[in-house]
């Protein structure tokens, strides 16, 4: 089969971006023997594009692998070939936390490693030293890493890459020693969403402008949303690159209005947004709004019945977050449990030690409202969302500052997530005219209980 050059794609939010994705794979011929790796950050990346297949092909076929990143590399690359070439034998990957301080953080990951775990704070440097090492390389080193790469790509027809903002350098370095191995490689990702390694999607894209890159070329830039209506995009593209402000397709009529927390029918329209299966998030958490991310609140005993549920190749860590969220919002409207959760996932009966150990880690502790973090609602969207603005977000949202950085990044990701209705939520106790006297401006007006109670 003729080798295919490697290819990059820049697609804001709503582009489109999973459908294409998986056409593009279904549409590849596959030489026997060989598979096709469709390689996300998230699994709930992964089972879009596994839906968004299915949707188109009925099926997934055998040859096409679909993945996390992580479990790409552990699978393909750490657990076969660490031991061969670091002598330190991975068989398992946690994704504990651990402490902020560098030597701490250190110990725990060494002790993880002589037991033969490895955490997933290092997957990618650990698969970078596997497969491209460094220039301190002995002649030895140097034989056995291309004994692997050739046992490596052996099987490998392409690889495609959802959400390439999410790649560190490490994984960059991966792909460029792919690419330059004629493996074709197609990425898509959006550097304006860019938040844990901010600038690595650009700098890369730079190389590839330059022409630095072996093997590598840009696509036109893709600048239709599917997903936003005009009246969103109108807001959002004030927050983008002039190159990569977008155009609406989404025909249907969209709103962008606000609301003070503080008014008399916050409640009810943070309760309309969350019955309509709306996402409501922040930035940071405040006093006000918890975003469930407390540690070792599920018991032990609970946690081990729910991995027992678990979808295979799911991130325990992510697994148990979503359903302790889920397990918030049934205790903060009747505290039953059995029927809603217990029940659902078969569980059974919960010993009553953990039943009220459980009930009082879930409790609000004074904290009113429970939502997402951005982290957390990145890559979802829903009809109805609230984007809670406190002082972390507003002089971002004032335009006050302007630089690319991270929270720009997460103010663009908010704007984001809706196919119809976004509430700007404003909980800031000092310069709060001024964000309204800004919005009004926009064109941002006042929300009216309408928009959602019409629905």
């Amino acid at each position: 089969m003729e080798y295919v050059a490697s290819k990059i794609l820049i697609a804001g939010a709503g582009a489109g971006k999973t459908h294409d994705l998986s056409e593009l794979v279904l549409s590849q011929e596959i030489q026997e023997n060989k598979n096709i790796y469709v390689i996300t950050y998230t699994n709930f990346a992964r089972k879009n594009i596994e839906d968004s297949i299915k949707k188109q092909r009925g099926y997934i076929p055998d040859n096409i692998k679909i993945l996390t990143i992580h479990t790409f590399l552990l699978n393909e690359l750490i657990y076969p070939y660490s031991n061969y070439i670091l002598e330190r034998k991975y068989t398992k990957a946690v994704s504990t936390s651990l402490p902020n301080e560098a030597k701490k953080k250190r110990f725990i990951i060494s002790k993880l490693q002589d037991k033969g775990i490895i955490h997933n704070e290092i997957v990618f440097n650990v698969a970078k030293q596997i497969l491209v090492g460094n220039i301190k390389q002995t002649k030895k080193q140097i034989a056995k890493r291309k004994n692997i790469l050739e046992h490596f790509i052996a099987s490998i027809e392409a690889i495609y890459i959802d959400e390439a903002q999410d790649l560190d350098e490490d994984v960059i370095k991966i792909i460029e020693k792919l690419a330059s191995e004629n493996i074709s490689i197609y990425m898509v990702g959006d550097p304006k969403q860019a938040i844990k390694y901010l600038h690595v999607l650009e700098n890369f894209i730079g190389k590839v402008e330059r022409g630095e890159v072996i093997n590598f070329q840009m696509l036109p830039y893709k600048n239709i949303t599917h997903r936003l209506p005009n009246e969103i995009v109108q807001i959002s593209n004030l927050y983008c690159p002039e190159n990569q402000r977008q155009i609406s397709k989404n025909s249907e009529k969209g709103s962008i209005s606000y609301i003070d927390v503080k008014d008399k029918e916050f409640d009810s329209i943070f309760n309309k947004v969350r019955e309509n299966n709306g996402l409501i998030y922040i930035r940071k958490k405040d006093e006000l709004f918890e975003t469930g991310q407390n540690k070792n609140v599920i018991p032990q005993s609970l946690k081990e019945k729910l991995l027992e549920s678990m979808p295979e190749g799911d991130d325990e860590d992510a697994y148990l977050y979503e359903k302790e969220i889920e397990l918030k919002e049934i205790l903060s409207r009747n505290k039953n449990i059995k029927n809603e959760f217990l029940d659902k996932y078969n569980l059974g009966r919960l010993e009553s030690e953990d039943y009220f150990r459980l009930i009082n880690q879930m409790s609000n502790n004074g904290i009113k409202y429970n939502v997402h973090s951005i982290d957390k609602v990145k890559g979802l969207e829903a009809r109805d969302c609230m984007f809670i603005i406190n002082k972390s977000m507003s002089d971002y949202l004032l335009m006050k500052k302007t630089e690319r950085n991270k929270e720009l990044n997460y103010l663009y990701v908010a704007l984001t997530r809706t196919s119809k209705n976004l509430i700007l939520a404003i909980n800031i106790k000092e310069g709060k005219n001024e964000i309204i006297d800004a919005m009004e401006k926009l064109g941002i007006h006042k929300y009216s209980y309408e928009i959602l109670g019409g629905n």
